[in-house]
């Protein structure tokens, strides 16, 4: 996940066109919604989950903020959390 978020904030600064933002979603396997505003993704994988965290069931989310144009509008996010924790 760091290495993903590290790749966003590279990849897609402020300014980068919708183009560069689909090519970064594709290039990471991220399926791409759009909507009025912003570009999001989100994969379902397994990890490590921490004790007490019921299965290793995770997904990961990156979401990026677009203006009127497509245009990235603000520095990607990139969440990760475990869908079964008790």
């Amino acid at each position: 996940m760091k290495s993903l978020e590290q790749a966003a904030l590279e990849q897609l600064k402020i300014g980068a066109r919708k183009e560069d933002v689909v090519r970064f979603f594709a290039e990471n396997k991220f399926p791409i919604t759009f909507d009025h505003s912003s570009a999001t993704g989100t994969i379902y994988t397994l990890g490590c989950s921490p004790n007490g965290c019921g299965t290793d069931e995770a997904l990961i989310g990156l979401r990026v903020d677009l203006d009127e144009s497509g245009n990235v509008k603000s520095k990607p996010v990139v969440v990760g959390m475990y869908t079964n924790c008790l």
